[in-house]
């Protein structure tokens, strides 16, 4: 398995632990934007994986190649939980994954290491 994999499995497991034994408070399903920045000519894949209320997992997968013209990526995820996952395949520069929820950054993670894995989550 990935280290995404593994990861993803992991947050996975937490965020269900968190919902049915630990009686997390009640949130209401939330919208989150899921930014990727970077240089030019980098190409990324991942993915994340949002929990609703009722435990269904939606997947949104993460994959792209950022430009001279773009060099920002949005996404969009529903849920109250979210783990998300990726790397750049051809990295030169810094890599910067965002978590937003109207506009609020909640969780960044950043790299310069090509197929260096980096993660964000919430809660």
């Amino acid at each position: 398995m990935s280290s995404i994999g593994s990861k993803l499995t992991t947050g996975l497991a937490v965020a269900a632990l968190c919902g049915t034994l630990i009686g997390c408070a009640e949130a209401s399903t939330e919208s989150f934007t899921i930014r990727v920045i970077g240089p030019p000519q980098t190409r990324f894949t991942g993915q994340c994986s949002a929990i609703e209320s009722d435990q269904t997992t939606n997947g949104v997968d993460l994959e792209g190649i950022l430009t001279s013209e773009q060099d920002a990526v949005e996404f969009e995820a529903v849920g109250e939980q979210i783990y998300c996952a990726l790397y750049a395949q051809d990295l030169e520069g810094t890599l910067r994954l965002e978590l937003l929820r109207n506009g609020e950054l909640l969780d960044s993670a950043q790299t310069s290491e090509p197929f260096q894995d980096i993660s964000i989550e919430y809660p």
